[in-house]
């Protein structure tokens, strides 16, 4: 998914990981499962969506849980 207000492109691998590469490629971070929740894993991840508007990330798991996130500048 490509984020034009802030150009960047996430995606989920098969690791249940969300990664976020700049529009050349080179990757600016990634945010792991294990680190949502105290309780470890949540479930599959299924969906990611960009706000329109700000610079956040929201994330949806196959048992229902959707993760809001706000991320840093990473410029």
């Amino acid at each position: 998914m490509f984020y034009k207000l802030f150009q960047c492109i996430g995606c989920i691998d098969d690791a249940a990981i969300v990664k976020l590469f700049d529009v050349n490629g080179k990757q600016l971070g990634e945010i792991r499962q294990d680190d949502w929740l105290v309780g470890g894993r949540i479930g599959t991840l299924t969906s990611m969506r960009f706000h329109q508007l700000l610079v956040s990330l929201a994330v949806a798991t196959e048992n229902q849980t959707i993760s809001f996130y706000r991320m840093p500048d990473l410029s």
